[in-house]
């Protein structure tokens, strides 16, 4: 089953809008253990998808040091469990982890690269903006997301959060990066020039 198929399906459920809500951390939550968290993506289930989503969801309360023992589902042969393990480790990572992530900007899937661009570019990583850049220019749907969503709008939805910036076009948004990606940094909330 492919995953634009996939993200077709109707669940009771919104993807966090990584880098502008925030991680899925719950300081009053239990603390969630890595056997917990590697069961929420080892089974994740495309024919029970609200009890996965709940399942992962749950184990988005747990912190960082749940990033190496998921970081094996980043490069999973499996499209399904590799899309569960990056959805968790966006919501899991921070900046020492961070480079768990990374290599899921590379990623075959447009809705993973860009996943993990929204986490990354909120924790301040600036390579992370092109891909979402690139973003802006695929047709694919987020898997899982009710009601359906276009990769193209998470994208846009980051970039103008993370930036403070609204172009409408990919090429204005390239030409900006083109402009500024070298004098950019991170201030703590957001993308300013140096």
């Amino acid at each position: 089953m492919g995953m634009e198929f996939m993200a077709g399906r109707r669940v009771s459920y919104a993807l966090v809008v990584l880098a502008v809500l925030g991680c899925g951390r719950n300081e009053g939550a239990p603390q969630v253990t890595s056997v917990q968290a590697v069961a929420a993506v080892r089974g994740f289930d495309a024919a029970d998808i609200p009890a996965s989503l709940d399942r992962l969801n749950s184990a988005s309360f747990g912190d960082a040091a749940l990033v190496p023992g998921l970081a094996p589902f980043l490069k999973d042969p499996d499209p399904i469990r590799r899309w569960a393990g990056t959805y968790l480790v966006a919501l899991l990572v921070d900046k020492g982890t961070a480079h768990f992530l990374t290599p899921v900007l590379q990623d075959s899937q447009p809705a993973l690269r860009v996943i993990a661009a929204g986490s990354l570019a909120g924790l301040g990583v600036s390579e992370a903006l092109p891909v979402l850049i690139d973003g802006l220019g695929t047709d694919a749907l987020l898997p899982y997301h009710d009601p359906p969503k276009a990769v193209a709008a998470f994208a846009r939805q980051t970039l103008e959060a993370l930036t403070g910036k609204k172009f409408i076009t990919q090429a204005e948004w390239r030409d900006w990066w083109a402009g500024i990606g070298a004098k950019i940094r991170w201030n703590g909330e957001r993308y300013v020039a140096s």
